[in-house]
């Protein structure tokens, strides 16, 4: 069964939060797909919204932290369906656009995360979001195998 904060409309702000940091507001589709898992996951988001945290890149993060990103893989795997569906419905509502493998940031439907509005996962999810837009902007090979997960 799907757990609660596992839905398409916390997955809206997760997309929208992450790719508003990133450069031109774009990314490559295949790494679109780690924005879920690594938001979702209480201890991944976790880490990733603390701001004392720093780091160079994926492989960094796991060195330091293995512990913590040893499941990522079955992580990626069970919200699969959940970042598809994400991706659609952003697409639906002209929030994204999906042009030659890349997913570009249009209109953001919701300005301002904050917990009194969205909720606290809400607002944890935008003070990852920057981490995870670092980490989405590696090389797609790299950051699959680094991981683990198989394309």
């Amino acid at each position: 069964m799907k757990s609660l904060i596992q839905n398409e409309i916390l997955g809206i702000i997760a997309l929208q939060e992450t790719l508003k940091n990133l450069p031109m507001y774009e990314v490559e589709t295949t790494n679109i797909l780690f924005v879920l898992p690594l938001l979702f996951n209480k201890k991944i988001r976790g880490l990733l919204k603390d701001r004392r945290i720093t780091f160079l890149s994926s492989k960094d993060l796991i060195v330091s932290y293995p512990e913590i990103f040893l499941g990522l893989r079955n992580i990626y795997l069970d919200t699969a369906i959940a970042s598809l569906n994400t991706l659609i419905l952003a697409q639906d509502i002209s929030m994204v656009s999906v042009n030659d493998s890349r997913v570009t940031l249009e209109s953001p439907p919701f300005p301002y995360i904050t917990m009194k509005e969205y909720g606290k996962i809400a607002a944890e999810i935008s003070s990852a979001a920057p981490n995870v837009a670092k980490i989405l902007q590696e090389n797609p090979t790299e950051l699959h195998l680094n991981f683990r997960i198989d394309v």
